[in-house]
């Protein structure tokens, strides 16, 4: 079985024509669409075909689930680490002088932002600046030889008491310590407590020369990068999103690089027990119509309608690009694609008719079919049909249902539960399943999660994932799921 092509996904030519389309005229856009229907499929197209001339960032709210994390993560994934360079000297002068230099060469290039106080205009109270650039920055390189500094002392008291995560390259002349000072020692030995005690937050090496001294710091940049913008993004996230939110946008304003922020499953962030979601889409709303953002375009996805209706204030100018399942022939072109075993259409017809038409359906069950088949031979396929559809449900379907159900309301599960076996069915057909005071509200609360739908081509209604559909009817009525299935492949 072949994964999907992540620059050209099968089955999805026109809505990546339309998508570009769009973020070419700086557009915002929703892609609205059922869960498994492919939009973060879509979003991973877009990242690989735009990456070589945007600065993109994905984040998926499904993984956090809150608001502050979202903007800290997009401030510190936007803007390069600050690396405060502390060392006794300068550029020009000091027993350090030549790495200070190298090292503000070796952390531009890795796009870094290296902060060497002799770059600056001495200040009036150079302490309180230091320390204030300190507090701001995301990394302390320390750079220790064997003279002594009350002021690099300082520095690193600033470092620790601001947790900044600290790289400590100590030169050595002759393969001890002897020779340094009583400071430098003192720094070294409580570094090396630091790395017992708290791990990750300090990192130390050594060197013996300016050619070391420089494969030391690639090597660490290379290494702890991801740490470091980790740390970051715990450290803002403690903040107010507004306040956090602001420094990400004011940052952008000052950029010269353009970003394409790709956020997945926006409705997620409604599970935030900290923030107000409402308030959080009128502050979205407020900065993307910033004219001075035109740098920056967005691209959010949902399963859940959170931008239409009472939200719809909030993106009435972004562009909704609805993704829906595969029609049954792109569906059968898509197997074909995938799949290394050739079928008549018949037997395509008859899996598209069992496991649906939602991208994520046809690759999982695609890939047991082909396992099946390749162990029990070609002609035996109404058999790898049952086999592949059973595994799928036995396995995945207590996973596939909270997929589709974990934010509905109990009575709207309770719904699901009763109608979903009789589907497809018509409106009033589906009350005499379920009579309720309410039905019209929960026909509504599951046509917006979009897991029933009405059917293009007249009145009745149908689930939008027919796998889905089978994991409910196996659960409840297994000797109608074995009749099901059996029947569909005759």
């Amino acid at each position: 079985m072949e994964s999907f092509d992540i620059v050209n996904p099968p089955g999805r030519e026109e809505e990546i024509a339309t998508l570009e389309n769009y973020i070419s005229q700086n557009k915002n856009i929703i892609l609205l669409g059922a869960r498994r229907v492919g939009k973060t499929t879509l979003l991973n197209a877009i990242e690989a075909r735009k990456k070589e001339s945007y600065k993109v960032i994905y984040y998926n709210c499904e993984q956090y689930r809150e608001i502050n994390h979202l903007f800290a993560y997009l401030f510190a994934r936007s803007k390069k680490l600050k690396i405060f360079v502390s060392s006794i000297g300068t550029k020009e002068e000091g027993e350090l002088k030549e790495e200070r230099g190298l090292t503000e060469e070796i952390l531009s290039k890795y796009d870094c932002e290296p902060f060497l106080i002799e770059n600056y205009a001495r200040p009036y109270s150079p302490e309180k600046v230091e320390e204030e650039e300190i507090k701001n920055s995301d990394v302390f390189l320390l750079i220790l030889g064997k003279d002594k500094s009350e002021n690099v002392k300082k520095e690193f008291e600033f470092a620790l008491k601001y947790d900044i995560p600290i790289l400590c390259l100590i030169k050595n002349y002759s393969g001890s310590n002897k020779e340094k000072g009583e400071i430098v020692q003192e720094i070294i030995t409580h570094i090396k407590n630091i790395e017992k005690e708290k791990g990750g937050m300090c990192t130390y090496k050594r060197y013996y020369s300016l050619v070391e001294f420089k494969s030391v710091l690639e090597e660490c940049i290379k290494n702890e990068k991801e740490r470091w913008i980790g740390t970051t993004i715990d450290k803002y996230r403690k903040e107010e999103f507004r306040k956090v939110g602001d420094k990400f946008f004011e940052a952008r304003k000052q950029s010269k690089d353009t970003f394409l922020i790709l956020i997945d499953e926006l409705g997620e962030l409604r599970k935030d027990g900290k923030n107000n979601f409402e308030d959080f889409l009128a502050y979205l709303r407020g900065k993307t119509k910033e004219a001075n953002n035109a740098r920056i375009s967005f691209v959010l996805t949902g399963s859940e309608n959170v931008f239409t209706l009472e939200s719809q204030k909030y993106f009435s100018d972004f562009e909704i690009v609805e993704i829906n399942p595969f029609s049954k022939n792109v569906a059968k072109d898509v197997l074909r694609k995938i799949m290394k075993i050739e079928f008549e259409d018949v037997i395509l017809e008859k899996i598209v008719a069992l496991c649906g038409t939602l991208p994520a359906d046809i690759k999982n069950f695609g890939e047991k079919f082909e396992w099946i088949i390749k162990a029990n031979g070609k002609e035996k396929w109404k058999d790898a049909i049952i086999k592949s559809i059973t595994a799928i449900v036995n396995k995945e379907g207590y996973r596939i249902e909270e997929l589709f159900f974990k934010n509905l309301s109990s009575e709207t599960r309770n719904f699901l539960e009763e109608v979903i076996i009789h589907l497809p069915a018509t409106k009033n057909e589906m009350k005499i399943y379920f009579p309720h005071e309410n039905f019209e509200g929960i026909l509504k609360e599951v046509t917006q999660n979009f897991i029933i739908l009405k059917q293009d081509e007249g009145l009745k209604y149908d689930c939008v994932s027919r796998l889905l559909r089978l994991c409910v009817i196996k659960r409840k009525n297994p000797s109608l799921f074995n009749g099901i299935i059996s029947s569909d492949i005759k």
